[in-house]
């Protein structure tokens, strides 16, 4: 994994398994969960909780374990977004997130976000300390964990790989737009050519001297 990529897909990573997680929470109830105290502007800001009513100090009880990733998630994102904003190249950064999405391994990505999200699932079953669930609630928990993985896997790469087919056809657009600009006036500003040549006493073409560079165009 390049590093420029690196972070980039780690937040990715974590992203998904959160997502996973918080698909989990469906079957799997977490009781151990902790107490985050919010401000009453932020309940109330909250869809389908209205706290004008109560007075005191307000808590939103979540999971630590979704807590986690969360703060995970966000911390990884913003470096990425602030390693990317920063970097003097950040269009050929932009190039290799790209590619390296678009170039990801099915199977192995698959297998990683299923074992991350497996990974978070586990920790919030051991926080519990209950036991493992029952048998239909395995099931449903392993099938849960195969879709979203592949869920996430088909989104990433193809997001990638539309991009890099999207950046194809603008620059075959931007060409195209360039030839037909360019082409057209060459048979009329060739009779031009020779007295230029004359009045400036330049060889055309350098016969002779070796090659040349091209001109800026070609750039």
């Amino acid at each position: 994994m390049c590093r420029g990529t690196a972070v980039p897909l780690s937040a990715l990573l974590a992203s998904s398994a959160l997502a996973i997680l918080l698909a989990a929470q469906t079957t799997l109830s977490c009781t151990d969960k902790l107490a985050v105290p919010m401000s009453d502007e932020m309940m109330n800001a909250m869809p389908g909780m209205d706290m004008s009513g109560m007075q005191g100090p307000h808590a939103m009880m979540i999971c630590p374990v979704v807590l986690a990733l969360i703060i995970a998630s966000a911390f990884l994102t913003s470096v990425a977004f602030a390693t990317l904003v920063c970097d003097p190249h950040r269009t050929l950064s932009q190039r290799a997130i790209v590619r390296a999405l678009s170039r990801l391994p099915p199977a192995r990505t698959a297998g990683v976000v299923g074992l991350a999200g497996a990974s978070a699932v586990g920790a919030m079953i051991f926080l519990e300390r209950s036991g493992l669930p029952a048998l239909p609630t395995c099931a449903t928990l392993a099938l849960l964990l195969c879709g979203c993985s592949l869920v996430v896997t088909v989104v990433a790469i193809s997001a990638g790989r539309l991009a890099i087919a999207l950046g194809r056809r603008v620059m075959l657009a931007i060409a195209a737009a360039i030839s037909a600009l360019v082409w057209p006036a060459a048979p009329r500003a060739q009779r031009f050519v020779p007295a230029l040549a004359a009045a400036h006493d330049l060889p055309l073409l350098a016969a002779g001297r070796g090659l040349r560079a091209p001109p800026p165009l070609v750039h």
